[in-house]
């Protein structure tokens, strides 16, 4: 029997990387859809806002050395950093032969960053707020330093080989939430502010692996043996960290946390930890089982050999 079909041993690139822009897709919904709750919640709704004034104004609960040195931080972040990040993603892409995932998650940086400029100064306006003292009434949503320090992270995430990713989740959970905590302490914006500056950046990274899917340019990976339960593990001991020091550093030099104003604070600040480690770890365990800027391996092709019968048959 001649056999005239021949064996496709690969599906299409755009097909088999599905799964991958399902996920950013969805990724980039819930951060869009988050960022809108967390306008509605603190900017447009009054009670909102008082609660957050209430968390800005005791902020006192750490040292003030602890204070001061987020804010030296802080001050480091500036239009050199995201420069320097995005030459430093550049580089990694050329030197990875991955120049098209390097021009894509720049993109996103700069798209973020930018983006968070224009709500803050131009799109967004905060209402007056009964009680509400005149030097922190103007808009401060979104956070351009959370957006910028997230944005870096998780570029970092994506540009980096898939081996060095189980140490980089760790780390770039622990900068991300250390940098978004730190607007808070230091005076700099308020909670909503810090999670929202988060949402930017998921936002513009989740479209540049979305596009990066799309165009066919990724490849189902499974040399990774690192179980999604293991580095569960990783994740989760960051975030104890972070919160273990947290609490710990509101009793060194501040004031009593005894107060609502206090707990709200440190609430607040333990709402941020749990969002940024767990966006870090959700983009891990969405790249996971994959690379990008890889061309799919082209099928085999068809070498017409002799059968028993004499004919010739299609084989790859």
């Amino acid at each position: 029997m001649r056999r005239d079909q021949r064996l496709q041993l690969t599906p299409s690139a755009t097909a088999s990387s599905r799964p991958l822009q399902r996920e950013a897709a969805i990724t980039l919904a819930a951060a869009t859809v988050g960022l809108v709750v967390l306008w509605f919640l603190f900017i447009r709704m009054q009670l909102g806002r008082q609660f957050e004034n209430v968390v800005w104004e005791h902020r006192t609960v750490l040292a003030k050395r602890l204070r001061v040195g987020h804010d030296s931080a802080l001050r480091l972040v500036d239009e050199t950093t995201i420069a320097f990040g995005a030459l430093v993603v550049l580089v990694i892409g050329v030197a990875r032969r991955r120049l098209l995932l390097g021009i894509a998650v720049t993109v996103a940086v700069a798209g973020a960053t930018v983006s968070s400029q224009v709500l803050k100064r131009w799109a967004i306006t905060r209402p007056p707020t009964v009680g509400e003292l005149a030097r922190i009434s103007a808009n401060s949503f979104p956070s351009g330093h959370a957006t910028i320090c997230t944005a870096l992270g998780l570029a970092v995430l994506v540009m980096i080989p898939r081996r060095w990713r189980r140490l980089a989740t760790v780390l770039v959970a622990l900068w991300v939430a250390v940098q978004c905590v730190g607007v808070l302490a230091s005076g700099w914006h308020r909670p909503s502010d810090a999670l929202a500056g988060m949402a930017v950046a998921v936002i513009w990274m989740a479209a540049a692996v979305w596009v990066i899917a799309r165009l066919g340019r990724v490849v189902p990976d499974d040399t990774d043996h690192v179980q999604v339960a293991a580095e569960r593990r990783l994740v989760v001991g960051a975030l104890i960290v972070s919160l273990v020091a947290l609490l710990v550093s509101a009793q060194i030099g501040g004031e009593t946390i005894v107060s609502a104003g206090g707990v709200a604070y440190l609430a607040s600040c333990a709402v941020i930890v749990l969002t940024g480690v767990g966006t870090v770890w959700w983009f891990w365990l969405m790249l996971h089982d994959w690379t990008l800027d890889a061309r799919p391996a082209a099928s085999p092709p068809v070498v017409p050999v002799t059968g028993v019968d004499g004919g010739s048959h299609p084989e790859s």
